[in-house]
């Protein structure tokens, strides 16, 4: 259940609230799918949350070396998957994670 995560329906920004709380959650679990622990070296979306406030503070994407476990364990190109999700951010009003998406791209299309 979403219900936890907020009315979707309250405002445009408590659905887009709702949204990030709701990809989050299923991109993290998707990650222990992928045989991804949680992530104790950085801040990212595979470190553990035990309330709404701490998955509030925990970024979307993903450190260097989960991200690098996705590419891995799915065989994506590194570039091509930055630029969907930098795409889905942007067609869904979140901005912060489109920045950041559209930046990896364009570090990884650079080699750095």
């Amino acid at each position: 259940s979403i219900y936890r995560f907020g009315d979707p329906e309250k405002s445009d920004a408590a659905y887009r609230a709702t949204l990030l709380r709701s990809i989050k959650v299923a991109t993290h679990e998707t990650g222990h799918m992928l045989g991804i622990d949680h992530c104790t070296a950085h801040d990212c979306n595979m470190c553990g949350s035990n309330n709404l406030e701490e998955a509030d503070r925990s970024p979307l994407w993903l450190c260097n070396q989960c991200v690098a476990k996705v590419w891995w364990a799915t065989d994506s190109e590194p570039a091509a998957r930055f630029d969907r999700l930098a795409a889905f951010c942007r067609d869904n009003g979140l901005a912060a994670e489109e920045r950041y998406y559209t930046s990896a791209a364009a570090a990884v299309r650079a080699g750095n």
